[in-house]
């Protein structure tokens, strides 16, 4: 495996810096192509605007075409294969807001085919371009008790919090407290946290500060909790699957810093770590949503039915980090929809067929 670096200008003056891996089973077999270019324009980065030829034509390229100049060239893919693949390597080293992709291609194909791919590149397992990841009807599972397993969320916060609404979905048998929830800031480790305690309590962070809710006792099904926190005013509400329980004052004033390390599945001692296996969660956890604004009781009705997706975290488009064993599966509906009675005038008129009158009231909250 070869790396190589390119700097042409062409007849546009636009500079190219191609940066790229050839991958070869025999010197037959030339790459499909899986490309990534980057150019820097003032304090963006962006994809190269460049007229790349990729053309699938009936012609042989050497081995050591990697160390040529590319203009006027084309990569060649002479039959259908798994392997064979170009890498490019641009250097990339924050989050991209803006992207532009140019190509060409020639093929007589009739199914559907990839000229262009960009995903997720960790290296050292250290540092990772996010891609984001769309997990509806999906469930991260935590097998075992560790200290290992967690899952590190990436959301993009510029400035400080001073309201947050976190929801999510847990499903355990743990009869010991665990933690779904966990956002540490730099000297704070329990700077917003969702602790639970079976079989009925509840336990909320906000800046090292805890506030205990009573609960109802936790059963063996998908358990659907929500925390809002205001500064304004201190107030912290709890729903567990649609209930609102009596509020706390917690914090009043304050503000979360902006710079966060934010988990699921483990309780945070220190900034990104000081994990505890005895309070690690042992289940799965799915739904995660986050906003930085107060979420009111209609709003909690929209996420429970779906309808209502997190602006700072979104389960839909979650950038994340898998650490340790922790599974990706499809969530198993283990109850029915949850449903809210609300009775009206018209329900009590026409109670003489009280089984239609009945689902006629019934609101959906969605699956819990």
């Amino acid at each position: 495996m070869k790396e190589e670096g390119f700097n042409k200008t062409n007849n546009t003056g636009v500079h190219r810096d191609l940066r790229f891996e050839m991958r070869f089973l025999n010197t037959n077999d030339i790459c499909f192509v899986f490309v990534k270019l980057i150019e820097e324009f003032g304090s963006f980065f962006r994809l190269f605007r460049m007229d790349l030829r990729v053309l699938v034509l009936l012609l042989m390229i050497p081995p050591s075409f990697s160390q040529q100049d590319l203009e006027g060239k084309v990569f060649v893919f002479p039959y259908e294969t798994n392997t064979a693949h170009v890498l490019l390597r641009p250097t990339i080293t924050r989050p991209l807001q803006k992207v532009s992709v140019c190509l060409h291609s020639y093929s007589d194909l009739s199914r559907p085919y990839t000229v262009f791919s960009l995903t997720l590149i960790c290296l050292y397992n250290e540092f990772c371009l996010f891609s984001s990841l769309d997990l509806e009807d999906k469930v991260f599972v935590f097998p075992k008790e560790t200290n290992t397993a967690h899952v590190i969320l990436r959301p993009t916060i510029t400035r400080p919090l001073q309201k947050v609404s976190v929801c999510l979905q847990s499903y355990t048998d743990l009869s010991r407290p665990y933690t779904p929830f966990s956002l540490a800031t730099p000297g704070k480790d329990n700077a917003f946290l969702i602790y639970l305690q079976p079989p009925n309590t509840c336990s909320v962070y906000i800046n090292q500060e805890v506030t205990s809710f009573k609960t109802d006792s936790e059963s063996l099904d998908w358990r659907h909790i929500c925390v809002t926190w205001d500064s304004d005013t201190g107030v912290v509400q709890l729903w567990v699957n649609g209930k609102l329980y009596p509020g706390r004052v917690s914090m009043k004033g304050s503000s979360i810093a902006a710079e966060t390390s934010i988990v699921l599945g483990q309780e945070q001692d220190s900034f990104g770590g000081g994990f505890d296996a005895s309070q690690s969660l042992v289940g799965e956890i799915s739904d995660v949503h986050m906003w930085d604004y107060v979420l009111t009781q209609a709003d909690i009705q929209k996420v429970l039915s779906g309808d209502l997706h997190g602006n700072v975290i979104n389960w839909n488009s979650l950038r994340c980090e898998i650490k340790g064993e922790v599974l990706v599966k499809p969530k198993i509906q283990r109850k029915s929809v949850l449903l809210l009675y609300t009775p009206s005038l018209s329900f009590f008129s026409s109670y003489t067929f009280p089984f239609m009158s009945i689902f006629n009231h019934f609101i959906p909250l969605g699956s819990i």
